[in-house]
């Protein structure tokens, strides 16, 4: 084969080409209708070429625009700098793109053998969804430590570590809708908005948590405990029960309707107060043991002892049943009894005011250290000794006779 200027020669004014020339100047031209291999030694330049068979260079093929074909085969590198485009599959065992790559099928990029993609570009455009198969991972970081797939419970599963020593950190159902966290922490600089947020955990805020509704799952669980200050600026409602080992303290409170508020333990014969018609009633299930206690001074411009009607009404001082303890009580209508705390009676008022008997009853002696006034018309000595008492100042009869015994 010869070159164009060679060719030319052959073919000058006067020249007579002899077979060998005509040889080289039908080989030095493609021919169309030859089924054999072609050798292109300088470059093709066409504005549209279709082969349909193989093309085989040993330099450069190069194209301003798009270069269609169903198999591209190298032995050696392919480099783009601009666009790769691909209806089907493309099969190297090395991929380097600078530029951009956009995969518009469901096709893929095989590389070495197996399912890796390498994009070394900035941007990398998807016209279509990626789909990876159950148990297929994205993987990412440059000592392939973070991983991204599905199982076969359909679950997304972002995981790092090795294949042999993997550790899930996060785990979302789509048909129960949950995101699981395996780590410490969920650390957001702005808002975290959620449906539910559920914590096997803790959740914790060097800030304010702000919801419209805090629950408790309730049954067998510990509830929601603060260490710290609770401020409420709105109203807490609870069909259970409210406790603290330390003191709640409120401006205003309200037990709404027939409501209780127990004190040590909640129901049966425990103490509580109640709302008893216009009144607030102390009592713990129907017993009679009810008490108030105070270390400090307890005021009241009307108090009442007792049930109206009912003559069951007492004051205690100190341990109740001791003796050397007193207690008022009233056990009947129209009396009080101040008494030992045994019950021993000491002194007994009587206020009926249509009773003619005595209105009060002194069991035991009565002594004073000032004098003795009596306002009265009479002063009964039913019940004086007869004799001489030989006690100084002890009155005695004798006879008709009044006398005090000198001793």
């Amino acid at each position: 084969m010869a070159n164009k200027k060679t060719l030319k020669g052959y073919f000058e004014t006067g020249d007579i080409p002899n077979q060998s020339q005509y040889h080289e100047l039908i080989n030095s031209n493609l021919n169309l209708n030859e089924t054999g291999t072609q050798i292109l030694v300088g470059t093709l330049s066409s504005s549209f070429l279709e082969v349909e068979n193989h093309i085989t260079s040993s330099g450069n093929i190069s194209s301003s625009g798009i270069i269609t074909a169903e198999h591209i085969l190298s032995s050696d590198d392919i480099v783009a700098q601009g666009i790769i485009s691909a209806s089907g599959a493309l099969h190297g065992n090395s991929i380097t793109i600078d530029g951009n790559i956009y995969i518009k099928s469901v096709g893929f990029v095989e590389v070495g053998g197996v399912s890796q993609i390498l994009f070394q570009s900035q941007q990398t455009y998807f016209q279509n969804d990626i789909k990876l198969p159950n148990n297929k991972e994205l993987v990412l970081g440059t000592d392939s430590n973070y991983k991204i797939g599905a199982d076969n419970t359909d679950r997304l599963l972002i995981t790092s570590g090795s294949s042999t020593s993997q550790t899930t950190l996060i785990t979302y159902s789509p048909h129960n809708k949950t995101l699981n966290f395996n780590g410490d922490a969920i650390t957001t600089n702005g808002y975290l908005k959620a449906t539910n947020i559920t914590a096997s955990g803790n959740i914790s805020a060097s800030g304010t948590i702000y919801a419209d509704n805090f629950q408790s799952t309730g049954g067998d669980v510990a509830g929601i405990n603060f260490t710290d200050n609770l401020l409420i600026t709105g109203d807490i409602t609870a069909s259970g029960d409210i406790s603290a080992s330390g003191v709640i303290t409120q401006a205003n409170g309200l037990v709404a309707g027939e409501g209780r508020l127990y004190f040590s333990e909640w129901g049966g014969s425990n103490i509580h107060l109640k709302k008893a018609g216009n009144n607030l009633a102390l009592t713990n299930g129907g017993l009679t043991t009810s008490q108030i206690t105070a270390s400090g001074t307890i005021s009241s411009l009307d108090m009442r002892v007792g049930a109206d009607g009912v003559p069951n009404g007492q004051i205690r001082f100190g341990v109740p049943g001791v003796k050397s303890f007193p207690q008022f009580i009233q056990s009947e209508a129209n009396q009080l009894k101040l008494e030992r705390g045994n019950g021993e009676t000491l002194v007994k008022y009587n206020f009926n005011q249509h009773s003619d008997g005595p209105k009060v009853v002194v069991t035991g002696n009565i002594s004073g250290s000032g004098n003795l006034k009596v306002d009265g018309s009479q002063v009964d000595f039913t019940n004086l000794p007869t004799s001489d008492p030989s006690v100084a100042g002890r009155l005695y009869r004798d006879g008709t006779d009044l006398k005090i015994s000198l001793g």
